[in-house]
């Protein structure tokens, strides 16, 4: 039997078939006409609670409907002066990405996590982690989504999108990004439904090598290249972005940048400030730290290595560890130049110790210098 519609729709016995049949789809269908009336027979309690719940199932169900209701939508947005970054040069794949990926995160996240920085407004920032079905390229056309990633987007405590990004996910833990547990707080729990709201007119423009200073996320963003790319944390100061396939080192963004600037800008302040001069700061910084976990290692060694000398040794040792310069960059060199002299043991911890450290000294600077030369004299005027 064929339907067709009309104004007048389908008749008595006709709709009652259609009825039946979409039932029978749906998996509820039965026999036609009415079924066994149950009407005024009598059922237990435990039927009764089975059917419907319990009275304490119903109240909380009740309470959290009502909450439900009360909560109103979390509204993310851009600052201005974000928007005029998008505007203004930034690859088009994080326009297109913003829009068809951040907002589905934001709507539907995995995980939500509270504090992105250590200190300062954005210990309270959340970090809106999931997995969008599709990554898209600087003509907005889409493709499968990166195997291994998770999206990310930060927001700052006024509800302020300040950046989103394709992270590698943990290995140990699927839908979360890589070293959540060191990046952020806890995983909090959001009653309300978030919504990432753009503006109708916003665009991107060709790309230009160059850089921007977020204030709300209190970072700076440099792409030297627009490929779509990546976000690798390296350190809380420096994360990498690394092109698809290749794992080229296109750009970064520099985090704390307040902290960095006023270190850049404290012998000569500037309208503008040199991107290479921000990272420079960076490298130092990062420099500076890793040199005093060197030393306090060291030193645990060379405590060690004193109770494994003769009297001898250990007087010439302590002599000498005396003299050691202070300053953090000439500690290991000197240490172990005195080691050699003492025990020449080519095996000595403090020596194994040591190669170590070159080699991870040079794990910190390379992205630096990379990132540095990339910058060459590129300058950006700080946000007010």
């Amino acid at each position: 039997m064929v339907y067709k519609y009309s104004e007048n729709g389908l008749g008595d016995s006709e709709f009652e078939a259609a009825r039946e049949f979409l039932k029978l789809l749906a998996g509820t269908g039965g026999k036609l006409g009415h079924g066994r009336d149950y009407a005024g027979a009598e059922i237990s309690t435990a039927e009764v609670q089975f059917a419907v719940g319990t009275d304490e199932e119903y109240e909380s169900d009740k309470v959290e409907s009502a909450l439900r209701k009360e909560v109103r939508p979390r509204l993310l947005r851009l600052s201005e002066q974000d928007e005029e970054a998008i505007r203004n040069g930034m690859p088009s794949y994080v326009l297109h990405e913003l829009i068809w990926c951040a907002r589905r995160v934001v709507q539907a996240p995995a995980v939500i996590f509270q504090g992105l920085r250590q200190r300062g407004s954005l210990t309270a920032g959340r970090a809106y982690c999931g997995r969008p079905r599709k990554s898209f390229d600087n003509d907005g056309r889409a493709s499968t989504a990166p195997t291994g990633m998770v999206y990310c987007v930060y927001v700052d405590p006024e509800g302020f999108v300040f950046d989103w990004d394709w992270v590698p996910e943990d290995q140990s833990r699927a839908g979360y990004p890589e070293d959540y547990r060191l990046r952020f707080a806890n995983p909090i729990a959001e009653p309300a439904e978030a919504v990432l709201q753009l503006p109708a007119d916003l665009t991107s423009s060709e790309f230009q090598k160059k850089a921007w200073h977020s204030h709300r996320g209190d970072c700076m963003f440099f792409y030297a290249s627009d490929r779509p790319a990546y976000a690798k944390r390296v350190n809380e100061d420096l994360t990498e972005y690394r092109s698809f396939g290749s794992n080229d080192l296109v750009g970064c963004k520099i985090k704390n940048f307040s902290e960095l600037l006023s270190r850049v800008t404290r012998l000569q302040p500037a309208a503008s400030v040199r991107v290479s001069a921000v990272l420079a700061a960076s490298l130092v910084r990062q420099m500076e730290d890793h040199q005093q976990r060197e030393k306090s290692v060291f030193v645990r060694l060379i405590a060690e290595a004193a109770l494994r000398m003769d009297n001898e040794q250990r007087n010439q040792f302590f002599a000498d560890l005396v003299r050691v310069h202070i300053r953090p960059e000439e500690f290991v060199s000197q240490i172990c130049d005195m080691v050699i002299r003492i025990t020449q043991d080519p095996q000595h911890p403090v020596l194994q110790y040591a190669d170590h450290a070159v080699a991870s000294r040079r794990a910190i600077e390379e992205p630096y210098l990379s990132l540095i030369a990339k910058a060459g004299d590129l300058s950006l005027r700080p946000a007010a």
